[in-house]
């Protein structure tokens, strides 16, 4: 009897450890430091899904263009930067995406809010799409 009430009293210590371990408000925390003022350089890989969605009103394009309301894919075109800040094309490929960091970021709390700006983008349809118009556009005289 007395055995069973120690390997008891083991299981019953043994279980309130590892309920106090998992129930521990400790939480490891990543700290990444602070993130200086700079550029990053983005490739926007083919496939990856990136889209925009279009809405143009009727007329959009010149009398007799219809409304169009669609999604369209890009894929990178890295071949559209050929220099930034002194580095060449064979410098910067794969690069389609230039996005400044204005201001540092992280250096009292973390996460912080900065401004960027996209520097420059080079982005082009992964296929052909068309607008749908009824009549003619007459450009020009």
């Amino acid at each position: 009897m007395k055995r069973l009430s120690m390997f008891a009293l083991a299981i019953a210590l043994a279980v309130a450890a590892l309920l106090s371990v998992a129930g521990s408000s400790d939480v490891a925390r990543a700290d990444p430091g602070p993130v200086l003022a700079g550029y990053d350089l983005l490739q926007t890989v083919k496939g990856s899904g990136t889209y925009q969605d279009l809405s143009f009103p009727p007329g959009m394009f010149g009398p007799g263009c219809d409304p169009w309301v669609g999604r369209v894919f890009f894929e990178g075109d890295p071949t559209e930067i050929d220099s930034f800040g002194g580095y060449s094309f064979l410098d910067l490929t794969p690069t389609d995406t230039i996005i400044e960091r204005k201001e540092s970021a992280g250096l009292v709390v973390f996460p912080d809010t900065i401004d960027i700006e996209i520097v420059r983008r080079s982005w082009s349809a992964c296929r052909p799409w068309s607008l749908p118009v009824r009549t003619a556009i007459r450009v020009g005289k």
